[in-house]
């Protein structure tokens, strides 16, 4: 019988204090569009991807004419510098049901462990119903010390409502684990891709 979650790796390389930093599509395509543009411009190497029955049934065609399931791909990039290397999870769309949402965020929380993982970040959109001309971040975290730090930062802390799917539950599950979960949001009207 075929794996609901079906996880192709390659070998990783050893990895210096590795942060994972994990979004999927979500309103505006916030998350998708920063770990996209993570990814190239780090020129993040791959690292596996996998396929999964918890995905939307579909076949996405390219602009080459070639076409691929969907699927979630991770990537990783070594820090030249003193600080940490990222581990980067993205994807072509959210699981369809909640035991999919779960499923795949404890795959991803298992595979930041296996990786030496000790902070989990994930990122998405923060709605507010309106385009902003000065676009804000806004965050929650596990841990009220990692909440002061991003209070430091200047992000907005984010204190009523919920994270919704994977962009809430791989923090939220990291917690569980004894990792570090944090959660960054871009502002976004909802209204469009941003």
């Amino acid at each position: 019988m075929r794996e609901r979650i079906d996880l192709h790796l390659n070998e990783a390389p050893t990895l210096k204090t590795p942060v994972l930093i994990a979004g999927l599509p979500d309103s505006g395509r916030v998350a998708k569009i920063v770990l996209d543009q993570l990814v190239k411009t780090l020129k993040a190497t791959p690292l596996g991807y996998l396929y999964s029955d918890y995905l939307p049934p579909r076949l996405l065609l390219k602009p080459d004419g070639t076409a691929d399931l969907m699927k979630h791909e991770i990537f990783y990039w070594i820090n030249k510098d003193s600080g940490p290397d990222l581990v980067l999870y993205t994807g072509d769309a959210q699981p369809i049901l909640p035991e999919g949402a779960f499923r795949l965020s404890e795959a991803v929380v298992k595979l930041a462990e296996k990786l030496g993982v000790e902070t989990v970040v994930t990122v998405g959109a923060f709605i507010t119903g309106k385009i902003a001309e000065h676009p804000q971040v806004y965050g929650a975290a596990s841990e009220l010390v990692l909440v002061k730090e991003l209070e430091e930062l200047g992000v907005k802390i984010i204190d009523s409502g919920a994270v919704t799917w994977m962009n809430g539950l791989i923090p939220g599950l990291a917690k569980v684990r004894n990792l570090k979960g944090l959660f960054l949001s871009g502002e976004t009207s909802g209204f469009m891709i941003d």
